[in-house]
């Protein structure tokens, strides 16, 4: 009759320390990288957003440079007074920040895969084997700014831009902690030639 063989005090301590040597190697190897990771995905997910956000808002609002300025000119041709639509401008600015964070809260969460030699050198196993999933949820909140920039474009023409700031702070939540990322970018939502002298004061001003 085979005997049982039992798993002694001894044995089982040495079973279970290397194992936990494993797991806080583990963590240690993660956390020198998570933060990385985190604003690498949270950038990565944001561009992504705002791309597809401003791109749907314009498309939606069918945004035209002649419904946002309007240009009083005198007798001569030249350019006297200006008007925003700053009604308008805020709206598209309001549409465009509520499609972002609309993106960016349907991803949910966001999953990165990395290599499981993390856990220990990357430079003996050269990042081969299996991956390991990190997921992160996201949550954004954008705000949206503008600003007309004007640069010399020939003989008495002006090239006009209604440029769009645009930040997005991700809030991304993970292993407990909430981490925010923030990401900036401009965007052209309107462009023209502006034919007849521009006075350089004016364009200081409105700038």
């Amino acid at each position: 009759m085979k005997r049982k063989r039992k798993i002694t005090p001894i044995v089982a301590v040495l079973l279970i320390v290397p194992i936990g040597v494993l797991f806080i190697m583990a963590e240690i190897r993660i956390s020198n990288v998570r933060k990385e990771l985190i604003s690498y995905a949270a950038r990565n997910a944001a561009s992504a957003a705002t791309t597809a956000g401003v791109e749907n808002s314009l498309d939606t609002d069918k945004v035209r440079y002649a419904d946002l300025i309007k240009f009083g000119r005198d007798q001569s041709g030249n350019i006297v007074s200006v008007k925003t639509d700053a009604y308008y401008l805020n709206k598209i600015g309001n549409n465009i920040g509520d499609e972002i964070d609309k993106h960016i809260n349907q991803m949910k969460s966001y999953i990165i895969k990395i290599p499981f030699s993390v856990l220990f050198s990357e430079q003996l196993i050269n990042g081969r084997g299996p991956k390991m999933p990190l997921v992160f949820v996201m949550t954004g909140i954008t705000t949206t700014d503008f600003e007309n920039e004007f640069t010399a474009a020939g003989v008495n023409q002006t090239h006009h831009r209604i440029m769009m700031s645009i930040t997005v702070n991700t809030y991304v939540i993970h292993s407990g902690n909430v981490t925010v990322v923030p990401y900036k970018t401009n965007v052209c939502i309107a462009e023209s030639i502006v034919v007849g002298i521009t006075p350089q004061t004016f364009a200081e001003i409105i700038r």
